[in-house]
């Protein structure tokens, strides 16, 4: 499992890099709102794509068509595929989406049209947010399960203990550039189904 996380913190890495230059350029939104989570999926589609993923917006799950994943990244050898769901973690209802939105991911199996076009390929969920540096931000990446917002701790907990949510500060703002703090991108990346990935 350590070498896909890996791989997809390279992904991450470039998504982050793409959303600092273009946060740089122009703040995309007007008044107190953030950036919208639509961008956060678009520059991780793009990142996946630059890595050498197939990409699809708005993908399915195998049997479901109603079951919709943000971001869908499928390996050239087919041998890795990552649903992707995107949040703004801005307050404490958009925890309990995510933790939704985990149990979702979980049940993510490609749609295959040929028996072999899947078979054997691990599957990982990754779920990540816009976030201020705040207390909910703090929470999660302390991985504080003991105290803090319920709602965090219950996110938290929905993932296995050894599963890490990881930061990258995105501008010197928070969600709007009169404000102050950070904004990061936070995301957790798990496996899906009992694969050994």
């Amino acid at each position: 499992m350590q070498e896909v996380v890996d791989r997809i913190d390279g992904v991450m890495a470039q998504a982050a890099k793409s959303l600092q230059e273009a946060f740089a350029i122009y703040w995309p939104t007007y008044g107190n709102t953030g950036a919208h989570e639509r961008n956060l999926s678009l520059h991780v589609a793009c990142a996946f794509m630059n890595s050498g993923f197939a990409v699809f917006g708005e993908g399915h799950t195998e049997g479901r068509a109603r079951q919709r994943y943000d971001v869908l990244a499928c390996s050239q050898d087919r041998t890795l595929f990552v649903a992707a769901e995107f949040k703004l973690l801005w307050k404490d209802t958009k925890a309990t989406e995510m933790k939704s939105d985990i149990e979702r991911l979980r049940e993510f199996k490609p749609v295959v049209r040929s028996a072999a076009a899947a078979e054997g390929a691990a599957r990982v969920g990754l779920v990540g947010a816009f976030s201020e540096e705040d207390d909910r931000h703090k929470q999660l990446c302390e991985r504080n399960v003991r105290g803090g917002r319920v709602a965090i701790r219950e996110l938290l907990e929905a993932l296995p203990d050894q599963v890490r949510w990881r930061t990258k500060p995105l501008c010197n703002h928070g969600w709007h550039p009169d404000r102050r703090g950070r904004l990061h991108l936070v995301y957790a990346v798990f496996p899906l189904h009992d694969d050994n990935v």
